[in-house]
């Protein structure tokens, strides 16, 4: 049941803390989303090449689904680390073990995990007792 706590606070944060403003016009090689997250705007974007790795169509709506959730989940490991700041998603930081880039459902994983692991830390005071 305490996984069940956890999505709800994840939720909270995402209805509460970050909110998506606008899929921002393409530059370059990647398109980039604005947030606000509390009183400071944060810019999450996604590479071209990732888009086609995970064969996500290059149109607006497919690319602005993908940058609402996952830019979300992104920033709420951010916010839990303490650490916003604006982020790209690029193969290279999602490799599996066999260099293979992560799928969708695998990325969504990883990236709830390390918010579940990220609030786990700051909870902790640093040290443990034997007992």
């Amino acid at each position: 049941m305490a996984g069940i706590g956890r999505i709800q606070s994840l939720n909270y944060m995402t209805n509460n803390e970050i909110k998506f403003i606008e899929l921002l016009d393409k530059t370059g090689a990647s398109w980039k989303a604005l947030f606000d997250v509390g009183s400071k705007s944060v810019i999450i974007g996604i590479s071209d090449s990732l888009l086609s790795t995970w064969d996500i169509q290059k149109h607006k709506n497919p690319i602005t689904l993908f940058l609402k959730q996952f830019g979300s989940l992104k920033i709420q490991w951010m916010l839990a680390e303490e650490n916003v700041q604006d982020y790209i998603f690029v193969s290279d930081h999602f490799k599996k073990e066999d260099e293979q880039t992560m799928t969708l459902g695998e990325l969504d994983d990883y990236l709830k995990n390390k918010i579940i692991e990220a609030e786990d830390e700051s909870k902790s005071i640093g040290f443990k007792t034997n007992q």
